[in-house]
């Protein structure tokens, strides 16, 4: 008798601390929210606290993400982002359209849903055509997808490269168009590739590649200019991917790119404290996203309650 209880004991702890774990798991998930800077760029790029309008939404099961503006009208901003759905861990394009009073979603429209996981939405703008060229490094490469005038459809382009790029940026200079990359397996270190457009070809070949002090190599959003100067957002993602964004000046010397940095910008999020993660601007309207816990209050509960079982336990 007193064997059957002992076993069923065990039997419960183990279950017990199965649920346990998985419940930590579950209010540990990320989320991100996105929100929208008031500052001018010029007191950003001087690296003035950000004060920022938070995107409203009743959504629960999913996080938006990697937001890349469309359009932004008198009344309207229209983003394209990363959706991500909790249930199947992965993310698709959808085109979210913003009151520009009070910031919630009017509209979210699904562009395009792939098997693969699918994030950061670039936009090429060639006059009145517009692509968008999505990160899908898990399908091994980069392709360019027609947008329609109306912004409601999307078809495939082209493949512009051949490789399980992550968080790539095209961005013209002068006669020449360039193609700056990180990639698989170390999308997040300190080497940035930069690829050629080869015209005669019509395809991107290698051009040079950079190798920073700090794990800054990653896009953190398209490349902007203000007076003259050309500025590129990077990842730091030294101790945890995305944890803030640095904003560079970037110059070409001699056949070679230089990076400068400007700035950091933090999360100013009074719970999504983990990391800032994007920054894009376009038609005077900046946008950013930060990241953190999903259920943060009980999170820091549980961060308490376990912080008090370790000093007991190792007294």
């Amino acid at each position: 008798m007193i064997r059957c209880i002992w076993r069923f004991y065990n039997k419960l702890k183990g279950f017990l601390k199965h649920k346990l774990i998985d419940y930590i798991e579950y209010i540990s998930q990320i989320r991100y929210e996105i929100g929208f800077p008031t500052n001018s760029l010029e007191s950003i790029l001087e690296g003035n606290e950000l004060d920022v309008k938070w995107l409203k939404h009743k959504y629960k099961d999913r996080w938006f993400a990697d937001p890349f503006i469309l359009d932004s009208t008198e009344t309207h901003i229209v983003l394209l982002v990363e959706e991500f759905f909790y249930d199947n861990q992965k993310g698709r394009i959808a085109k979210l359209t913003i009151n520009k009073n009070n910031y919630k979603i009017v509209k979210n429209e699904t562009l395009l849903e792939l098997k693969t996981h699918l994030s950061f939405p670039a936009i090429i703008r060639r006059g009145s055509d517009v692509l968008i060229y999505p990160e899908n490094s898990e399908n091994g490469c980069l392709i360019a997808y027609n947008i329609n005038t109306n912004y409601t459809r999307v078809k495939p382009f082209k493949t512009i490269i051949e490789t399980p790029l992550t968080d790539a940026i095209i961005h013209d200079w002068g006669m020449h168009t360039y193609l700056f990359s990180t990639k698989l397996p170390d999308p997040n270190g300190k080497e940035l590739i930069i690829y050629k457009k080869d015209d005669s070809e019509n395809e991107y070949k290698l051009f040079e590649k950079i190798t920073f002090i700090e794990k800054v190599a990653r896009n953190a959003g398209d490349f902007f200019s203000l007076n003259g100067d050309l500025y590129r957002p990077a990842q730091e993602c030294n101790k945890v991917y995305g944890h803030c964004v640095i904003l560079q000046k970037v110059s070409l010397v001699n056949e070679s790119f230089l990076f400068k940095e400007i700035c950091r910008l933090y999360s100013s999020h009074k719970l999504m404290k983990d990391g800032l993660h994007t920054f894009n601007t376009y038609k005077g309207v900046h946008v950013i996203d930060v990241n953190g816990c999903k259920h943060p209050y009980i999170k820091k509960i549980f961060d308490s309650l376990y912080i008090c079982y370790k000093n007991l336990h190792f007294r």
